[in-house]
């Protein structure tokens, strides 16, 4: 109960944030996983792969005090697999097209557009989150705070 403590303590607001959108981001894997990778056999895995070695890496460096660098982490894999995605995904509407009238026929369009613009949130708020405190400010001067400067 300790080691649960000890990870918690001295946290702020952004910090739990942070643990939010680590999680959206691995949910958003998982769903990209499902939806997206049986739509046609072009469409590349490196995407889930680096979304959730991103989200793990988040409260991985949590537990060294180094949240921030792991949101870093998350911020670039993230955004290179959107970019990964948007490269190996664009051919498949493509070639549906030619076969249905309107884009929103196509089967899959809409798992195709959720799962980029929630990876597009993830990429974005990873990259925010980085830049704000995850850990409250400690008194400077020891237990007693400003007691021991004088």
């Amino acid at each position: 109960m300790k080691i649960f403590t000890e990870y918690f303590r001295d946290r702020t607001v952004a910090f739990y944030v942070s643990l939010g959108f680590a999680l959206l981001s691995l949910v958003v894997a998982i769903v990209y996983g499902a939806a997206v990778l049986g739509l046609d056999d072009g469409i590349s895995v490196a995407p889930v792969i680096m979304m959730i070695i991103g989200a793990l890496a988040v409260p991985a460096f949590a537990l060294i005090r180094l949240t921030r660098v792991g949101l870093g982490v998350m911020g670039v894999l993230d955004f290179f697999s959107v970019v990964i995605y948007a490269v190996t995904v664009y051919e498949y509407p493509i070639s549906q097209a030619m076969i249905v009238s309107n884009a929103m026929d196509i089967p899959g369009m809409m798992s195709i557009i959720a799962v980029a613009a929630l990876m597009f949130v993830c990429v974005i708020a990873a990259n925010v989150l980085a830049w704000i405190r995850q850990e409250k400010k400690r008194p400077a001067g020891g237990e007693n705070g400003a007691a021991d400067a004088a």
